[in-house]
């Protein structure tokens, strides 16, 4: 069954005034943040939650999924991200931002929940400007060498919220606290939420995003 290229939730308030691009996990849909426009409670915000084209993941054997990039396992056990996927994917959501500005909307932010929050942070960094605001719930940075190796034309003004389960067995916690880390090191300005949950979404941080939404769209 085909998935609609993005589901867009409109603010109950009134018209739009800024506009939030959102990612999905691996494997996953935009269904799975139908409500979110509702949950987040944020004034004038419009989501647009993407759906990913399917394709072969390689750390799923080859299996066809939606797929914002492919992962390839590392012999240490890491993972590594195709970049020019990344580069892809960050261009579809830079399109989106386009079509949003031909309706009017003038701030943009950027999320998603675990590999689409790695997007969304990709996303952000080589965007040419800064964003309103930039998400990432149970993700990581992907292609940190690579982006250290552009560290000099990156974008680090954007504010991040960031937010992880400390029993998160698929996207260990660990490895997002060094992308915190390495996102403060260089510069950038991290809100960050963590608690006992696992590789999922909970109310209290989706309440903490709000609030961090509210403080950074007008």
């Amino acid at each position: 069954m085909n998935q609609p290229d993005s589901l867009i939730q409109e603010p109950a308030d009134g018209p739009a005034r800024s506009a939030l691009v959102w990612l999905h996990g691996l494997g996953a849909t935009a269904e799975d943040f139908a409500d979110l426009g509702r949950q987040l409670q944020c004034p004038g915000l419009r989501v647009i939650a993407l759906q990913a084209r399917p394709q072969p993941v390689t750390i799923f054997g080859g299996q066809v999924a939606p797929s914002w990039f492919d992962i390839l396992p590392e012999p240490d056990g890491r993972v590594t991200s195709n970049i020019d996927e990344l580069e892809e994917s960050a261009r579809r959501v830079r399109a989106e931002f386009e079509r949003q500005r031909e309706s009017g909307i003038t701030q943009f932010a950027v999320g998603g929940f675990s590999q689409g929050g790695a997007l969304a942070l990709f996303t952000t960094l080589t965007h040419p400007e800064p964003l309103a605001a930039a998400v990432c719930l149970s993700g990581y940075l992907p292609q940190d060498e690579y982006l250290m190796q552009q560290v000099g034309r990156l974008t680090l003004q954007t504010p991040v919220f960031m937010a992880h389960g400390t029993t998160d067995e698929v996207v260990l916690h660990e490895y997002a606290e060094a992308s915190r880390d390495w996102l403060r090191k260089h510069g950038a300005s991290v809100d960050w939420y963590s608690e006992a949950f696992a590789h999922t979404v909970i109310p209290e941080e989706i309440a903490a995003l709000g609030e961090f939404l509210r403080n950074n769209l007008n």
